[in-house]
């Protein structure tokens, strides 16, 4: 990530419950917010998930994370919820769950080399 540069000065290890996000710790909250999810931002400061979410909201920091892009505009047929709605049917049909349908549906894909047959480029 290049944002990692500019955590050089915090302090190193997990932050500790309850202590306030130092100044360049909130710097850092703020220039990744645009492009990276709470998850990132939380992995790169030593927090969770939930206390990144709730200092954004806290200091009205809105955070637009790559993931929320993404499951907008996943496709032009099929909405997050509706794909999701399929793979559902399908890994209930086969017995199996829908992490493991995904898993061997990609590793078909790229063990019989079909990006080519699937992918429109």
């Amino acid at each position: 990530m290049r944002i990692i540069e500019t955590v050089s000065d915090l302090p190193s290890g997990r932050r500790k419950r309850g202590r306030p996000y130092t100044t360049a710790e909130l710097k850092i909250i703020r220039k990744m917010a645009p492009d990276y999810s709470a998850a990132e931002i939380a992995r790169v400061l030593g927090t969770s998930t939930g206390a990144i979410h709730d200092a954004c909201s806290y200091r009205r920091i809105k955070l637009n994370g790559y993931v929320n892009k993404r499951r907008r505009t996943l496709s032009a047929r099929f909405g997050y919820g509706e794909l999701i709605d399929i793979f559902k049917r399908e890994a209930a049909r086969r017995g199996i769950a829908v992490g493991t349908l995904g898993r061997r549906i990609l590793e078909t894909v790229a063990r019989d080399g079909m990006f080519s047959a699937i992918l429109d480029d």
